[in-house]
């Protein structure tokens, strides 16, 4: 079995993720014309330590870290088959020093937070992008951008009875079931989540989603109901958990 476990952003410290076990790094490549060139140096120097790339193809608007759908979107194609088709090793046109292929990519980091367009723009967004890639690589694994707030989703379903909120020790703090249903981000988020599984299933082969919580359960709990999404819904993915801490 392969080696699960990878860091996120490790800033190129790969020597330090090599000697924790590391064997996958997730790296953000926002639409742009200096990406492929940054892209380029984190591929070789992951490589140097056997350390797999996913790069998470990120359509950055003009807003900070949000992101949309691309104003061109053949543009947004070229830039995607440009990518795809540089790290595939098949010998035509590679990043020179490319010692295996790259063939996982993400489509955007976390939707139901940072894209600024309905949940139908992303997954039409997610279709055109997982086409490109197809085309540039058929062997090529796409993964679907990360869903967030998982945890309360599993704590109103039955699958935790509280879950922690916050990133830091000094945000972190218990919440109830009680209390997630009346957040009106809570229902908003949900009605973005069941839009995205009851519409996105031919646009990808790996589903992903983001927790940061200090108890390992809350992690099952989010990867089952996860795959409960799926499964009641009658088709059946992969599963990534991209971030987690």
């Amino acid at each position: 079995m392969q080696n699960p476990f990878g860091v996120h952003a490790p800033q190129g410290a790969f020597e330090d993720a090599d000697s924790i076990g590391a064997m996958t790094t997730r790296v953000m490549v926002p639409f742009s014309s200096t990406s492929i060139s940054k892209l380029d140096n984190t591929i070789r120097n992951a490589q140097q330590y056997g350390i797999r790339v996913i790069p998470s193809l990120i359509c950055t608007s003009a807003v900070g870290q949000q992101t949309g759908p691309p104003s061109i979107p053949s543009e947004w194609v070229n830039f995607i088959k440009s990518i795809v088709e540089r790290y595939d090793a098949d010998g035509r046109n590679d990043m020179q020093g490319l010692k295996y292929a790259v063939d996982e990519f993400q489509i955007e980091n976390e939707w139901i937070r940072q894209w600024e367009g309905t949940t139908a723009q992303y997954v039409e967004h997610l279709k055109r992008t997982f086409s490109a890639i197809r085309t540039a690589n058929p062997a090529a694994r796409v993964i679907a951008s990360g869903v967030t707030g998982v945890d309360a989703f599993a704590c109103v379903d039955g699958l935790l009875t509280e879950i922690e909120i916050g990133q830091t020790d000094a945000e972190r703090k218990t919440v109830t079931r009680a209390q997630i249903v009346k957040s009106p981000q809570y229902k908003l988020a949900r009605a973005k989540a069941d839009v995205f599984f009851d519409t996105a299933r031919d646009f990808f082969d790996v589903a992903d989603f983001h927790v940061y919580s200090t108890r390992p359960e809350e992690i099952g709990a989010c990867a089952t109901w996860m795959l409960q999404q799926m499964s009641k819904r009658g088709y059946s993915k992969l599963l990534d958990c991209c971030e987690a801490a």
